[in-house]
């Protein structure tokens, strides 16, 4: 489905709202034995990279036709030995001092809710991870969104 085919469920401003759902994409590799989220799924070594994130709802819930949309989405660019799971959720305003920024991937297949958890102050690896176990034991809060 283009994005051009895709009638977005709500309109989005250039900024995230405080109680948008974000969601940080889950593979089975990110998941242990007992289906139980690593801390690991937070981290991204791409240190100069901002850590990705999908927006999922506009206010507090998730919007079923924008994950709809974003399984489809991750599904298709996620590799067979690593098959999608879901998200790992979080509503923004859990995330005191960290901000996040819509950043929508325009073109084919394309990203109209792409959102980054900016990484400015967390370039280091130390500073990294602490950002991704943060990031992991907040989203305890709302658990995964299953695909």
């Amino acid at each position: 489905m283009s994005q051009a085919e895709t009638k977005l469920p709500w309109p989005f401003a250039d900024r995230v709202g405080p109680k948008e759902v974000i969601g940080r994409r889950v593979n089975e590799d990110d998941l242990y034995s007992d289906g139980k989220l690593k801390w690991k799924a937070f981290y991204d070594s791409r240190l100069e990279h901002d850590l990705s994130f999908d927006r999922l709802g506009e206010t507090g819930t998730v919007n079923r036709r924008a994950v709809s949309f974003l399984r489809e989405l991750a599904i298709g660019q996620q590799p067979s030995q690593h098959p999608f799971y879901g998200w790992a959720q979080l509503r923004v305003d859990m995330l005191r001092g960290i901000q996040v920024k819509a950043t929508p991937i325009a073109g084919e297949p394309g990203n109209p809710y792409h959102s980054d958890v900016i990484r400015d102050d967390f370039r280091k690896t130390s500073q990294a991870e602490a950002l991704a176990y943060q990031l992991w034991v907040l989203s305890q809060a709302l658990g995964i969104l299953r695909s």
